[in-house]
């Protein structure tokens, strides 16, 4: 079973978390779950069909189906999970429709990066697997489940959160995975070489996030000309790579302040590469809807029993 899930506005990250079981547990949970082995093995029923969960495996499970968890044999089974809520759902699709919901969006998406195209309306439709293996990238999964949870903390409503565009990620690459696999099943579907392109762009920018990343450098990374790369966020999440980049790096700096949020505002600034410290308090604004000041505020003021 595949799913279609949109991604216009970023995930609502309500729990994340890891736990190491080998006790049968079982549920109906209001949020979608996105559970990822990172040791050992479960069992995991869905909607009537039993999945063996390995290690470096995700698996997706609709919010209010119910599923059950059960142990292999007297394995420990250790897992990442993350309770989401996605804009608009999900549908489910089968396997033909997943192949022609593909080749619409890829034909969609040729259109919005030509010039005939340029003004349609961007797609944030995807679609992943209900289960989906991801051995060779388990290590970049982990450290996204790691630094969401890190970053998991209480925002301003209309501010796009860490946890929020890490699991954003994470779907990303869920997504990406199905994408290549019904390529590789029909010939008359074109590989979706954007999507490897644009893993790598968006590794550089965690791994340089604290430096001054320009467009030639992520040009450089994925091979898009300047225009085409700009077409592509555009047309993927309503933004510029600049725009992303910067938002990015004020979630990472509200984490830093989260962590500790008696650091000062020229420290935290400095950390994450501002040079001008007005510029980022203008910027921090923007983002985050606050001063940095008031942010901190927030935090050492935050009395979750209130909430």
């Amino acid at each position: 079973m595949y799913y279609v899930f949109d991604l216009s506005g970023l995930p609502e990250v309500t729990s994340i978390y890891t736990v190491r079981r080998r006790t049968v547990w079982q549920i109906v949970d209001p949020d979608s779950l996105l559970i990822f082995a990172a040791e050992g093995r479960c069992r995991i029923t869905l909607d009537n069909i039993e999945y063996t969960l390995e290690e470096g495996v995700l698996i997706f499970v609709p919010a209010g189906h119910f599923y059950i968890r059960r142990p292999v044999g007297d394995e420990f089974c250790t897992m990442y999970y993350a309770h989401i809520r996605l804009c608009g759902g999900v549908k489910p699709l089968d396997t033909s429709e997943a192949r022609e919901h593909l080749a619409a969006r890829l034909q969609k998406r040729s259109r919005a990066l030509t010039e005939e195209g340029r003004r349609e309306s961007p797609s944030h439709i995807y679609m992943l697997r209900e289960l989906t293996p991801l051995p060779d990238r388990q290590d970049e999964i982990i450290s996204l489940y790691n630094e969401a949870m890190a970053a998991n903390l209480r925002n301003q409503p209309d501010s796009p959160t860490l946890e929020s565009m890490l699991i954003s990620r994470l779907l990303l690459i869920a997504a990406s995975a199905a994408a290549d696999e019904l390529a590789v099943g029909d010939t008359q579907l074109p590989l979706p070489d954007t999507n490897r392109k644009l893993d790598k762009v968006f590794s550089y920018i965690r791994l340089h996030a604290k430096e001054s990343v320009s467009l030639d450098d992520l040009c450089a990374v994925c091979n898009f000309s300047k225009q085409h790369l700009i077409r592509v966020f555009s047309a993927e999440f309503g933004m510029t790579p600049k725009a992303y980049i910067l938002a990015y790096r004020v979630n990472r700096a509200k984490e830093m302040f989260y962590r500790n949020p008696h650091l000062s505002v020229k420290e935290v600034a400095d950390e994450m590469g501002f040079a001008d410290q007005h510029y980022f308090t203008r910027l921090f604004v923007k983002i985050a809807g606050m001063t940095p000041s008031a942010y901190k505020r927030h935090l050492l003021t935050f009395d979750p029993s209130k909430q």
